[in-house]
């Protein structure tokens, strides 16, 4: 399998800015402090990061956390980055399925991209008779914004690694609710050969 059998439900506590770095999967870090490119950089909203040690069975990866981000573009995107051993990400390169809509930009930048909006963190809960499950998913459970481990979430193909070409090893998706920016599900994956990371967007379906 290129996925963890075991799933967590992806569950969102509400926060505050002072409360992301004690926080072991948080979400709405400035981009600054996982991307280290300098501006302008192709990511433009933090959606969460994970500390991958709160996810037993994933395969070795040099830094502690892993970051899901999101060019300014609703859906449609792969967003592939490397990563150094302090956890950041460089060397961005953006794949998309059309060219976004010059307005769609402008309401995502001047409607959206309030650095301080939407904070909070994830706690991981195991799938149990707790949840709410329909047509076998979790989401409508409250306060659930997606899975950590299992299978990616609709009918998108999976990325590959664009150095080896190997299927990229899923980490989490979530809904785009989870940091409200775009829309449709935001996955995460890896490739622990060449230490690239795959962010990616897409529809509902």
């Amino acid at each position: 399998h290129r996925f963890l059998i075991d799933r967590r439900a992806a569950v969102l506590r509400p926060g505050h800015r002072d409360d992301l770095a004690a926080a072991d999967h948080p979400v709405g870090l400035r981009i600054d402090q996982v991307v280290a490119d300098p501006p302008p950089t192709l990511a433009a909203w933090h959606y969460l990061s994970l500390r991958l040690a709160g996810i037993p069975g994933l395969p070795a990866w040099p830094a502690e956390r892993i970051h899901l981000v999101g060019p300014r573009v609703s859906c449609g995107w792969t967003l592939y980055a490397q990563i150094d051993a302090q956890g950041s990400y460089h060397d961005l390169a953006l794949t998309i399925d059309q060219a976004p809509d010059p307005e769609e930009v402008a309401v995502l930048r001047s409607c959206w991209e309030d650095p301080d909006r939407d904070l909070g963190a994830l706690d991981l809960r195991p799938y149990d008779a707790d949840l709410v499950y329909c047509n076998g998913h979790i989401h409508c459970t409250p306060a659930v914004v997606g899975t950590v481990a299992g299978p990616p979430i609709g009918l998108h193909p999976n990325p590959s690694c664009p150095t080896c070409g190997r299927l990229m090893f899923h980490i989490t998706t979530v809904q785009n609710t989870v940091r409200e920016y775009g829309d449709g599900f935001r996955s995460l994956y890896i490739c622990e050969d060449c230490l690239t990371s795959a962010c990616t967007g897409t529809g509902w379906n």
